[in-house]
């Protein structure tokens, strides 16, 4: 049976990224498959200040499993990098854009902490520069943290790929973006090896347009990487508990996933900045959370499904007003895998 996709559009407001910036992003492209450390320029479109490593499960056996035993494979796919963040060990490739001043893109990428690091150093950040590594002013930019993740701790854990994402506001000129350790001229305490996979810079239009017209969901095709967020979900005052008037968006959103049984979602929270930061992670948290619960026990599989909390970290309006800090309180759909 179809039903109008009209209906679901009016209760989202869809976030369009458009081609992701970042060619070459899950570095599968490789001039051949590396079979010794510091071959990181294989990979084609990426580059290094000094030196990294690249990884393909195609390589010699015995290279790819000594360098990360106990992870095997990559996060997708076939290829990854991996810098040692104490040797400030960096990766670099040029976007495909120019970014655009005051324009906001969503920054992604996955890392892995490898076994043998003697730490975790929190401040590994993607970095949006002017300039390439390879030119001499390179290092009188302003380095400061672009894109991070709330929870340092996640990236201690070697067991597991954890997403760093935030939303990104150009200055304007930037071409290239650079994987490193965030201080270039200040020797760590220790050496940390990471690994990294699935990079991508997109630039975020948020579009608020009524597709009335459509008449059947299958006539709509959602990609991979598409943010939705859901209009009419609300929660009772600083708690996580839905109000009986979000059941309807939520009800349209179930009628979806069942209708396209291969696509799997994170439920992502997000609040303003109104409060303290931990406790509007949190929140953020705890109310993606009740959306997600809310799906399982109406008999969506869990294993379509995931949660997250973001707290105040990414904005889509500056909190300078109450219309933009009710406009930041949001629970966003984003389409992880569509088959």
């Amino acid at each position: 049976m179809k039903f109008p996709l009209f209906t679901f559009l009016i209760l989202l407001s869809k976030i369009i990224f458009s081609q992701n910036l970042v060619f070459n992003g899950d570095f599968e492209t490789v001039e051949r498959y590396p079979d010794n450390y510091a071959q990181i320029s294989l990979a084609t479109g990426w580059y290094t200040l000094n030196r990294a490593d690249l990884y393909n499960s195609r390589s010699n056996p015995f290279y790819f499993n000594m360098a990360m035993p106990g992870l095997r494979t990559p996060r997708t796919g076939n290829g990854f990098a991996g810098i040692v963040v104490g040797e400030h060990e960096t990766i670099q490739t040029k976007l495909t854009q120019t970014l655009s001043k005051d324009s906001q893109y969503r920054v992604e990428f996955y890392l892995k902490l490898a076994w043998c690091s003697q730490c975790a150093l929190t401040p590994v950040f993607g970095l949006l520069t002017k300039y390439s590594c390879m030119d001499s002013i390179y290092r009188y930019e302003n380095f400061n943290n672009q894109v991070g993740i709330y929870e340092y701790k996640e990236l201690m854990d070697t067991t597991k790929w954890v997403k760093v994402e935030g939303i990104y506001t150009a200055n304007g000129g930037e071409k290239y973006f650079t994987l490193t350790y965030i201080n270039l001229f200040k020797k760590p305490f220790c050496l940390c090896d990471y690994f990294i996979d699935d990079i991508s810079v997109y630039p975020l239009v948020d579009e608020h347009t009524i597709l009335q017209n459509i008449t059947s969901i299958d006539t709509f095709k959602y990609k991979q990487g598409d943010v939705f967020i859901l209009k009419n979900v609300n929660f009772e005052f600083n708690q996580s508990t839905l109000l009986p008037e979000s059941y309807k968006t939520l009800e349209e959103l179930i009628k979806y996933l069942q209708k396209n049984s291969s696509i799997v979602i994170s439920i992502n929270g997000h609040t303003d900045n109104v409060g303290l930061e931990k406790y509007n992670y949190e929140l953020s948290k705890e109310r993606a959370k009740s959306v997600y619960n809310f799906l399982l026990n109406r008999g969506i599989n869990k294993e379509r499904l995931s949660y997250a909390g973001f707290g105040s970290t990414q904005p889509l309006n500056e909190n300078t007003s109450e219309k933009n800090k009710q406009n930041n309180r949001r629970v966003e759909i984003k389409i992880v895998k569509k088959n």
